[in-house]
C-alpha cells in the first residue's frame, strides 16, 4: 500500500488541548481537503500524466479516517486528525516513483491546509 500521510503526533498532542467545538471545526476541514482537494488532485494528475490504463490506480485512490487509537513509535495516541490518502494497488508505487502524483497533491494542497487550520480555530472560537 503507498499512503501520504502528515505525521502530525507533536501537534495532534497539542490539539487535543483544544476545546471540542474547534477540535470538530478542524477534524471536518481537514476531512474536506482530504477528500476534495488531496484525493482529486491526486486522480487528475494521474490522467493528465496519462498513467492511466485500466483506470485501476485511479479509482483505488480513496480518503480513510483514522479517528480512533493509531499507533506511533512512541505509543499510542488518540487522533482525529489523522486522513490517510493512498491506494493499495501493487504498482501504484512504481507509478508515484516515476511522477508523484501523492506527494505532488498532498503539497498542492498545504496553503490550504494552512488556511484551514487557522479558519477552524478562529470559527471554533466564535
Amino acid at each position: 500500500m503507498i499512503r501520504v500521510r502528515h505525521n502530525g503526533a507533536r501537534v495532534s498532542r497539542r490539539l487535543h488541548q483544544l476545546p471540542e467545538n474547534i477540535k470538530r471545526s478542524l477534524s471536518d476541514a481537514l476531512l474536506e481537503i482530504a477528500l476534495v482537494d488531496i484525493e482529486t488532485e491526486a486522480k487528475l494528475k494521474l490522467t493528465r500524466d496519462k498513467h492511466i490504463d485500466t483506470g485501476r490506480l485511479r479509482a483505488s485512490i480513496h480518503t480513510e479516517y483514522m479517528g480512533g487509537p493509531i499507533r506511533i513509535l512512541s505509543g499510542n495516541i488518540e487522533d482525529e486528525f489523522t486522513f490517510i490518502v493512498g491506494t493499495n494497488v501493487v504498482y501504484a508505487k512504481k507509478i508515484e516513483g516515476i511522477d508523484s502524483y501523492l506527494i505532488y497533491a498532498y503539497k498542492k494542497a498545504i496553503p490550504k491546509l494552512r488556511a484551514a487550520v487557522g479558519n477552524a480555530i478562529k470559527e471554533g472560537m466564535r
